[in-house]
C-alpha cells in the first residue's frame, strides 16, 4: 500500500470551513493560517495522523492541508455520495422494487425505516472513525458480514412485532447504501470504487481516508453550503415526482 505524498508547493487558494464557533481557514501544513498572497510560502511536509495509513488511491493524489482538527482538500472533488444522494438512490430503487413485487410502497413508518437504512452504514462508521474507534470511515457499517447480522436482528424484531415490511424497507435501504458506495455513477460513466476491502472487514484491512479526521457533520455542512452538480442532486426532481405519484396512488386506495 503506497502512502500519499503530502505536498505543499504551488498550492491553490485554501478553502474555508465554517462551524458553529466561527470560520476556520485551512492553511498549509506546518504553519499558521496564511492569506492568499502568501500561500506559496515555505512549508514542510507533515505525516499522516498517528496510527493511520493513507492509501493514495483512496484520495486520488489530492493535496491535504490541516488547521486544528480540520482537514481540507484543495484539488478537484471526486464524486461522493452524501446523505441526500444515498436517500434518493435508496428511495427510487425501493419504489421500483415495491411497484413490481407488490410490496408496500414507502410512506409512513415504511418510508422512515427505508431512510434510516439508507444512512445506517455512515451513522455507524463516520462518527466512530472520527473518534478513533474504527480504523476507517468505511469499515464495520459497510461490511457485508456486519450487514448480515444487522438484517437478521432487524428481521427478528420486525417478525416479533408483526411488522416485517419495516425490516424489508430497512434492509433494502442498508444494502442500497453499500451498493451506492461500490458502484460509482458520475458524468464520466459507471465504474466500481477503487477500494472494496471494506466489504469484508474485519477479514481484510481497510484504507484510511484523510477525511476521516474531520467531523462528519462539518464535512456535510461544508458540502451543502456550496453543493456541486452531481448525480445525487440530479435525482432530486425525479424522486419528488415519484413521491407525488406514490402519494396519489396511496390516497386513491384509501376507503371513501
Amino acid at each position: 500500500m503506497s502512502r500519499i505524498t503530502w505536498l505543499c508547493a504551488s498550492m491553490p487558494r485554501p478553502r474555508s470551513y465554517t462551524s458553529g464557533v466561527g470560520s476556520l481557514i485551512a492553511s498549509p501544513i506546518g504553519g499558521p493560517a496564511k492569506t492568499a498572497s502568501s500561500r506559496r510560502s515555505r512549508c514542510r511536509p507533515a505525516r499522516p495522523p498517528r496510527g493511520r495509513t493513507t492509501d493514495s488511491t483512496a484520495t486520488g493524489g489530492r493535496r491535504w492541508y490541516r488547521t486544528g482538527a480540520l482537514t481540507a482538500t484543495s484539488a478537484k472533488r471526486t464524486v461522493t455520495v452524501f446523505p441526500l444522494g444515498h436517500a434518493l438512490f435508496g428511495y427510487l430503487l425501493y419504489v421500483a422494487f415495491a411497484w413490481t413485487t407488490r410490496h408496500r410502497l414507502p410512506y409512513g413508518l415504511t418510508l422512515g425505516a427505508l431512510l434510516v437504512g439508507t444512512q445506517f452504514p455512515d451513522l455507524v462508521d463516520k462518527p466512530l472513525a472520527f473518534v478513533g474507534i474504527l480504523p476507517s470511515g468505511r469499515a464495520m457499517g459497510h461490511s457485508l458480514l456486519f450487514a448480515v447480522g444487522v438484517l437478521a436482528v432487524a428481521w427478528a424484531l420486525a417478525r416479533r412485532y408483526d411488522r416485517p415490511h419495516l425490516a424489508v424497507a430497512f434492509g433494502f435501504g442498508h444494502v442500497s447504501h453499500i451498493v451506492g458506495d461500490v458502484v460509482v455513477v458520475d458524468f464520466a460513466g459507471v465504474r466500481t470504487a477503487g477500494n472494496l476491502e471494506f466489504l469484508l472487514w474485519p477479514l481484510l484491512p481497510v484504507p484510511t481516508y484523510p477525511g476521516d479526521v474531520v467531523a462528519p457533520w462539518v464535512r456535510i455542512a461544508e458540502y451543502y453550503q456550496s453543493p456541486e452538480l452531481s448525480p445525487g442532486l440530479v435525482l432530486l426532481p425525479l424522486a419528488v415526482a415519484v413521491f407525488v405519484a406514490v402519494e396519489l396512488k396511496r390516497r386513491r386506495a384509501l376507503p371513501t
